[in-house]
């Protein structure tokens, strides 16, 4: 057996001449968790001090789970991992010559992290055709940079539905947008945590409840805040095998599934 790492997906894992063809298996390495994030940090919590897990998370939040970084603090690092990961797997890769244009579409992207994305108004902002909009969201799924979120329905609903989108590491996301928008932040790292389980998100009359799982798992996700009334409504009447509202750190951290 022979293993290869590499800090994404890479030329070398979708060129067809190579020798990684034939029997391969991908192993995807998530950033760390909230308690990967405290062993790297040497942080032990009595449980006499559980208060300050909030306190810790919120740093979580902030920095993300690139180990590197989390270990260093050192914020090039982070900027020259966005900037290596963009040139050599899009832009070198696929030979794109205005590369301004694709350093443009990744700030968007994570401007938009955890919400519905609008190719078209991507293309308009950016002055290219929709199909060269779809063409780089593929680009940069390829990446893991991004992941993409489907609606929840059958397969003509997830077709012609907008994708929501959310960043690899909230941590490479804060570094393009600033930590700001803590429930947005919030949301992504839910995310992150239920990925393996295939989820979509449920938008029905205009009313978005965040993920529904492959084995219908219903998760609507708060920072420190309540559904409102149509919200409440939707989650109310949603078929599902289990219902699960996400508020607060705690709940975040309870959460197993």
């Amino acid at each position: 057996m022979k293993v290869y790492a590499s800090s994404s997906s890479a030329s070398l894992l979708k060129d067809k001449n190579a020798y990684l063809t034939g029997r391969q298996r991908v192993i995807e390495i998530m950033p760390l968790d909230f308690e990967e994030y405290l062993i790297f940090k040497k942080i032990t919590i009595k449980k006499s001090d559980t208060y300050l897990k909030e306190s810790y998370f919120e740093h979580y939040m902030s920095d993300g789970g690139m180990p590197e970084y989390v270990l260093t603090a050192d914020i090039s690092y982070i900027q020259n991992l966005i900037d290596n990961i963009i040139y050599k797997d899009i832009i070198a890769y696929h030979n794109i010559k205005n590369e301004s244009v694709i350093r443009d579409f990744y700030k968007l992207l994570m401007e938009r992290s955890g919400k519905q994305l609008s190719l078209n108004k991507m293309a308009n902002i950016l002055s290219i055709g929709v199909d060269s909009a779809k063409r780089y969201l593929s680009y940069f799924e390829d990446t893991y940079l991004i992941y993409t979120v489907e609606k929840y329905g059958k397969l003509n609903e997830r077709v012609k539905n907008p994708k929501k989108i959310y960043a690899g590491d909230i941590g490479l996301k804060n570094v393009v947008t600033g930590f700001r928008d803590k429930g947005a932040i919030f949301e992504n790292l839910l995310f992150l945590k239920i990925k393996h389980l295939d989820p979509s998100y449920v938008y029905v009359d205009g009313i978005e409840l965040d993920f529904m799982t492959q084995d219908k798992i219903l998760i609507e996700v708060k920072y420190n805040s309540i559904l409102n009334q149509k919200q409440q409504k939707l989650y109310d009447t949603t078929e599902a095998n289990q219902k699960i509202v996400v508020d607060s750190i705690e709940s975040y951290l309870k959460l197993k599934i």
